[in-house]
């Protein structure tokens, strides 16, 4: 039951930064929200601990799977089901988790170092499985398509704003990486970062 691990790293994770020992000024927020849940954290602890769940003696089942189903689903996890087996039974759960990469970095090695990091550290039974993404893109603003794109703004009176890093992700490498290495951009009449339309 590999949740449990990841569970009681998390609650150590928490006890580390509550106890002071990542002092950056940038973790202030995240300071005020461990000390604000501190008390829900360690009565989580106390109950998960008083839950018996020992298979070999055939103790605190189907109690152990179902408790356990329930942590996974408040830690976030979309799905967690309790599976009935012909020995005790299991829990199945699944978490979908997002990552921006940041430039020159490709899916494919931040996907491999994410399963050594995770098997390195004795969790290699987790399946990771990427859905989607592409690799990072960049094009110089001084390119000949962004100088276009805020001359035709400039000439219909628009004082664009040029966002030289944008968090969303298309397939703008397919364009500017290997083999082709063209300039890729978006531009048009929308307001601020809505890129999608709201029935999408």
């Amino acid at each position: 039951m590999k949740i449990f691990r990841h569970l009681l790293l998390a609650i150590a994770l928490i006890a580390i930064i509550h106890n002071g020992s990542i002092a950056e000024a940038e973790h202030t927020d995240i300071k005020a929200e461990v000390t604000k849940r501190h008390d829900e954290a360690v009565k989580r602890l106390q109950d998960w601990i008083a839950q018996v769940s020992i298979a070999a003696e055939d103790r605190g089942y189907p109690e152990g799977a179902e408790y356990m189903a329930n942590l996974a689903r408040d830690a976030g996890f979309q799905q967690a089901t309790v599976i009935n087996t012909d020995g005790k039974p299991g829990v199945f759960a699944t978490l979908n988790a997002g990552a921006r990469l940041v430039p020159d970095m490709k899916t494919a090695d931040a996907l491999a170092a994410l399963k050594a990091h995770l098997a390195k550290r004795g969790f290699g039974d987790i399946e990771v499985n990427m859905t989607g993404g592409y690799d990072t893109t960049a094009t110089s603003k001084d390119s000949v398509l962004i100088e276009a794109q805020l001359a035709t703004y400039k000439k219909f009176g628009i004082d664009a704003l040029l966002w030289p890093r944008n968090a969303g992700s298309y397939p703008g490498y397919v364009f500017t990486g290997e083999p082709l290495k063209l300039a890729a951009g978006h531009f048009g009449l929308g307001h601020g970062s809505s890129a999608h339309a709201p029935d999408e």
